[in-house]
């Protein structure tokens, strides 16, 4: 593999961040929540799904609001892929357990500071494997 130039690496991470860093403050499609309420409500949620022994569902959930947690450590490449898949397992369980909306489309249409938040934390991943792979470090 042909390393990344280091303006690359820095780019994919200021996106990534910006990226994360908006989506604390997107509105849903109603405006009447935000992102940070979702990291808040998160936990919740799972607890919720884990005492009523819907223990996968809270479980899916559960990671994905760790992710939030997984942009600053060095992780090795398997925590990573994992970190970027997370966010999605939540959203789904959230689409199919929340009637926010009554259609799909109209659910994951509504959670609209769900994508940057998603696409922040794979892009802050990807510049750690670009780098990391750059340099032949191991994380």
């Amino acid at each position: 593999m042909i390393p990344a130039p280091a303006a690359t690496r820095s780019g994919l991470a200021t996106a990534g961040w910006v990226l994360f860093a908006m989506s604390w403050i997107t509105p849903s499609s109603d405006g009447r929540q935000i992102g940070a309420v979702a990291f808040v409500e998160s936990p919740r949620f799972a607890w919720n799904l884990l005492t009523t022994g819907n223990i996968a569902l809270g479980l899916c959930v559960l990671a994905g609001w760790l992710a939030n947690f997984s942009i600053v450590p060095r992780l090795p490449p398997w925590a990573r892929v994992l970190a970027c898949l997370a966010p999605w397992l939540a959203f789904t369980v959230v689409l199919l357990q929340l009637p926010v909306r009554p259609s799909l489309p109209g659910r994951a249409a509504f959670f609209l500071y769900f994508y940057p938040w998603a696409a922040g934390i794979a892009l802050i991943h990807a510049a750690h494997w670009r780098k990391a792979a750059a340099t032949g470090a191991r994380q």
